[in-house]
């Protein structure tokens, strides 16, 4: 038998820190992307308040073949093919710019802020529209260490 180590280790943000400042209606073009032909629309989902949509579609996430949910779905959407998903062991998955050396650089980021940016930029079409600027900096994380066995 053997174990398997593995370290999530980064700039990047945790799915459960997204989750509350998402808005299930541009959520639903994301899903509908992912799922292209399998997309079947929920039943009455027009009629939910916006917190049970994003609930609903997580629901949604959670049944696709995805192996970091959330994380892996917002990973489709980086345009600069720079960006990883993890896990850890108690369950919390990310979505993450990794450490690089500088000749691995293929983003073309020079700094920290550069990055943070970055993941701004992909995850504000996904948001609601109150939510400011500061609010969604907040949550990403430039020291993630998490690690996971199994």
């Amino acid at each position: 038998m053997s174990m398997c180590h593995w370290v999530c280790e980064g700039i990047g943000v945790e799915q459960g820190d997204i989750i509350p400042l998402l808005d299930g209606d541009k959520l639903i073009i994301l899903l509908r992307e992912a799922m292209e032909n399998d997309w079947e629309d929920i039943e009455g989902f027009d009629e939910l308040s916006n917190k049970m949509k994003v609930e609903a579609l997580i629901e949604c996430i959670y049944e696709m073949d995805l192996n970091n949910k959330l994380s892996e779905l917002l990973q489709l959407k980086d345009s600069k093919g720079v960006l990883t998903s993890g896990t850890d062991n108690d369950g919390q998955y990310f979505l993450l710019y990794a450490p690089r050396y500088p000749w691995d650089e293929n983003g073309g980021f020079k700094s920290q802020e550069e990055v943070v940016r970055y993941f701004c930029d992909l995850l504000r079409p996904f948001c609601r529209d109150e939510i400011t600027e500061e609010e969604l900096t907040a949550i990403i994380d430039v020291d993630i260490y998490a690690y996971g066995c199994g």
